[in-house]
């Protein structure tokens, strides 16, 4: 891509620019990696973003694409470190143009589109759609050069009990795959696996009582982190 094309790019969209679809289509770079259920595409002109795609209407694993979309569109302008910066997200309806747009961008990034399109999005014309401009962690896992196990560990705790706190649904499935580290050694949790919270933290107007409860989530969350990054 040449300057010119980089000037043709839509700019990334703030609170005032409406996102749909047609905004994906120009960002939509080549295949990049995918996991269970979504498929990540590198991003045309900003090269520190990617772009996820889940398919809502997949219920397996209770139906979590669907709730992580939903989990992010409510909650990603609420300055929460321990999700990834998201740029841009939309809901729409599966469309030929579109599946074959991610198609082409797949196999141009070397994927199978067999894989990818039929057994991870499982895509059909009319399911619906979540799709993000998350920024692109550098270190996935506990792999961050300067930072000990143990503390990367404690890192990925701490910004599971914020997220939490902050928005009062717990994360599971807190797998290395599923978090990594900025440059700067804060914790992402770029795929949170949420289900709703058995305690509303507004709900709780003691200081005492909050330091408690915090604490106990915290623990919660090192021990099932620790014992997840065994294996």
């Amino acid at each position: 891509m040449d300057a010119d094309d980089d000037r043709t790019m839509p700019p990334i969209p703030d609170s005032e620019i409406p996102v749909n679809w047609g905004d994906f289509w120009d960002w939509l770079g080549v295949y990049h990696s995918h996991g269970e259920h979504g498929v990540i595409y590198q991003t045309q002109g900003y090269p520190d973003y990617l772009i996820k795609i889940v398919n809502c209407d997949i219920t397996d694993d209770d139906g979590m694409n669907d709730k992580i979309t939903e989990f992010f569109m409510d909650n990603a302008d609420k300055g929460i470190s321990g999700i990834p910066k998201i740029m841009s997200i939309v809901r729409c309806e599966s469309e030929d143009g579109i599946n074959n747009q991610l198609k082409v961008k797949g196999e141009e990034g070397g994927a199978s589109w067999m894989e990818i399109g039929s057994q991870v999005l499982d895509l059909e014309v009319g399911d619906e759609l979540g799709i993000w401009m998350m920024e692109k962690v550098p270190y996935i896992g506990l792999t961050h050069p300067r930072l000990t196990r143990q503390e990367m560990i404690r890192r990925v705790a701490r910004a599971a009990t914020e997220i939490t706190v902050r928005t009062q649904v717990i994360l599971k499935d807190l797998r290395p795959p599923n978090y990594g580290f900025r440059n700067d050694g804060s914790a992402v949790i770029f795929d949170p696996h949420v289900f709703d919270s058995p305690l509303d933290f507004t709900t709780i107007y003691s200081d005492e009582d909050y330091q408690r409860a915090e604490t106990g989530r915290y623990m919660f969350y090192w021990k099932r982190i620790k014992n997840n990054a065994k294996f």
